[in-house]
C-alpha cells in the first residue's frame, strides 16, 4: 500500500474515459445513465472558462477535441467491490455497443 506524504493532495475521484467522438461518449453516458450508474462531462466548460479567466484564444485545437470526447466514471475509495464490478462490467457492455454499431456501418 502507498502512502500519501502529509500535506500533499492527490484527485484520484476521477476517471477519464476518451472516445472517438463525443457521440460515443454521449451514447456510453447515457447507457450508464440506464444503469443507474453517474458520469460527467467535467471538461465540456474548460474551454470557455480558460477564454474567460485566462485569455485563451483557441490556440490548442488537439486538446479542446480531446476534452469534448471525455467521459469521467467514478472512482473514489467508497465504492464497494461489487459497485466497482457493476460499473466495469457496464462500461464494457456500453463499448461493446458501440463497437457494433461500427462494425455494422
Amino acid at each position: 500500500m502507498y502512502l500519501e506524504i502529509p500535506g500533499t493532495f492527490y484527485n484520484r475521484f476521477m476517471f477519464p474515459l476518451t472516445f472517438r467522438s463525443s457521440g460515443d461518449r454521449d451514447e456510453m453516458a447515457a447507457y450508464l445513465e440506464s444503469q443507474q450508474i453517474s458520469s460527467s462531462k467535467p471538461y465540456e466548460e474548460v474551454i470557455e472558462g480558460a477564454a474567460k479567466h485566462y485569455g485563451y484564444e483557441g490556440d490548442c485545437p488537439m486538446a479542446e477535441k480531446l476534452l469534448g470526447k471525455t467521459l469521467v466514471i467514478p472512482s473514489h475509495y467508497k465504492l464497494k467491490k461489487r459497485d466497482v464490478r457493476h460499473i466495469a462490467e457496464c462500461v464494457n457492455a456500453g463499448w461493446a455497443k458501440i463497437m457494433n454499431r461500427y462494425r455494422k456501418s
